[in-house]
């Protein structure tokens, strides 16, 4: 089995500390069998003209377990539509509207 194949990242919104800690752990049959170091900065003497390798690989469903996580602690996305996006949306909800009033008309309840 590959390296990418066991890893998983978790995130933890820790509101005591005001920050989310990001954890990457190796399981092997189940257990976490290994915890990835803190990442250390290092300063850049030249002109950092280069791009260093990545500091974390993930497959697609580890990608996702990561969002999953910054979802349940109360993260989301922050969306920029532009002008003309707002307005298709706009009219796509009133479309939304119409066909539900005609699909579903309201009833009265009278109280007994």
């Amino acid at each position: 089995m590959r390296f990418l194949d066991v890893v998983e990242v978790r995130a933890e919104h820790r509101l005591a500390h005001d920050d989310v800690a990001i954890h990457v752990g190796k399981r092997v049959d189940g257990r976490v069998k290994q915890w990835a170091l803190p990442v250390v900065m290092q300063d850049v003497t030249d002109d950092f003209s280069y791009t260093p390798a990545p500091h974390l690989v993930m497959r697609p469903e580890q990608a996702q377990q990561l969002l999953n996580d910054l979802w349940r602690a109360g993260f989301r996305p922050t969306e920029h539509h532009s002008a003309g996006q707002f307005e298709a949306m706009q009219e796509h909800i009133g479309d939304l509207r119409m066909v539900v009033k005609t699909l579903l008309p309201v009833r009265e309840v009278r109280a007994s």
